[in-house]
């Protein structure tokens, strides 16, 4: 006769409840952090932030805050809204942008004047200079005689960059062109405001501020 074997058969391999622990913590992690991800699609991680943790734990964690950065789910930090930081400011208030398409000469007049640097004259941060610049463009625009050479922005401004584009990239750009356009306008009629105020701003007797009303409402140019 035979020998037979008794016991039960195993169909499939059991998880013991050390194994089951663990797979769970593992699930109630990956959870924490999806839901942790889907918060920051309504209101995104800052660097500035970013930036308090302890370097070895950013160097430690670089491929996931690289990961948020691509979905834009860590972002640099916004400065306060223009009404609200002049309303604050003790000086006189000017965009970064502003200063960086003004011309080199005029930029000097407002360092003779001894405003930069100063606490006379506050520059808003609407853009980061590390990292952002001001771009113009070198285009071609269509007339009923064909195409004539344009450029958006001044001819020696402190701080921009040049892009030079043909007539395909031209007629495909126009709302990048119209944007620097309009840029620069703004830009432009600020400039003229704080030229024509540069002495009573430098000797602190200026009351008015451009980006306040009814100061901006009569510069249009």
């Amino acid at each position: 006769m035979p020998f037979i074997q008794k016991g039960i058969q195993k169909k499939g391999y059991t998880m013991n409840n050390k194994e089951k622990v663990l797979l769970i913590n593992e699930l109630m992690e990956l959870q924490q952090v999806e839901e942790f991800k889907s918060s920051l699609e309504e209101q995104p991680l800052t660097e500035d932030v970013v930036a308090m943790l302890p370097t070895k734990v950013r160097l430690a964690n670089q491929q996931f805050l690289n990961e948020l950065r691509e979905n834009g789910q860590l972002v640099k930090p916004q400065p306060k809204p223009l009404a609200e930081y002049v309303k604050e400011s003790e000086g006189y208030v000017v965009k970064q942008s502003t200063i960086d398409q003004m011309e080199r000469e005029e930029y000097r007049q407002v360092i003779r004047a001894k405003l930069i640097p100063s606490d006379k004259l506050d520059i808003y941060p609407d853009i980061d200079r590390g990292s952002e610049i001001i771009e113009h463009y070198n285009f071609k625009m269509q007339t009923p005689t064909g195409y004539v050479d344009r450029s958006t922005g001044g001819v020696d401004m402190v701080r921009t960059s040049f892009r030079t584009m043909d007539e395909f990239e031209s007629d495909s750009n126009l709302g990048k062109i119209r944007d620097a356009q309009q840029s620069y306008k703004d830009a432009r009629s600020e400039i003229d405001y704080l030229l024509q105020n540069l002495e009573s701003i430098a000797n602190g007797t200026q009351n008015g501020q451009y980006h306040t009303e009814p100061v901006n409402s009569f510069l249009e140019v």
